[in-house]
């Protein structure tokens, strides 16, 4: 299986899996393996690989492509205080900035996850 066909299926499952567990903010799990999660939490568990401040490491593509689909609004809050970081650590604050701040509930999320992996 390609990479870009494993990043889809990751996303299209942390979509799903943020939808039926639930949405929170400001952590990544409520509880580890079945409880509500946030956008950075549902990836991991899609992934199968438990980072928590590197999942960078992880999900590296996932990532990657979740922030770019991020609207600007959401990244502005972290610009500045980024500037210098590899582009991975930013893409993570920019999902956690958009989660925390911008989202309202799972299927905000889930709706930027499913866009992404098409």
């Amino acid at each position: 299986m390609s990479n870009k066909t494993k990043t889809i299926r990751n996303l299209r499952k942390a979509a799903d899996l943020i939808v039926k567990r639930g949405y929170v903010k400001y952590t990544r799990h409520i509880n580890e393996y079945d409880g509500a999660m946030c956008a950075l939490g549902a990836l991991e568990d899609a992934v199968g690989k438990y980072a928590h401040w590197h999942a960078e490491t992880y999900c590296r593509d996932e990532i990657l492509a979740l922030a770019d689909m991020i609207p600007e609004d959401a990244k502005q809050d972290c610009k500045q205080r980024w500037l210098g970081i590899p582009v991975e650590e930013k893409a993570v604050a920019y999902i956690a900035n958009w989660n925390n701040c911008h989202c309202d509930s799972a299927e905000d999320v889930a709706c930027v996850m499913r866009a992404t992996a098409t």
